[in-house]
């Protein structure tokens, strides 16, 4: 393993991340962590363009739902 040069901290070890994962990554921080961070998105400006997030971007009619994949229309 490559280690870091001087006196910085190596933040990636095993060991680090399991701490994280254990001590950190929990149901109650997440839903933290995702509000702040819709927050945050509903402040960028074009973010108005986008509606309320509840229907998806795509057109669903363009989308191929068969289930055959032979390629054939039906």
């Amino acid at each position: 393993m490559r280690r870091c040069p001087g006196t910085c901290v190596e933040a990636l070890t095993r060991s680090r991340l399991v701490h994280v994962d254990q001590y950190y990554l929990r149901s109650d921080t997440i839903a933290a962590a995702n509000a702040a961070l819709i927050e945050a998105q509903a402040q960028v400006p074009i973010v108005k363009f986008w509606g309320q997030g509840l229907r998806p971007l795509r057109d669903p009619d363009t989308v191929d739902l068969d289930d055959d994949d032979d390629g054939a229309e039906d």
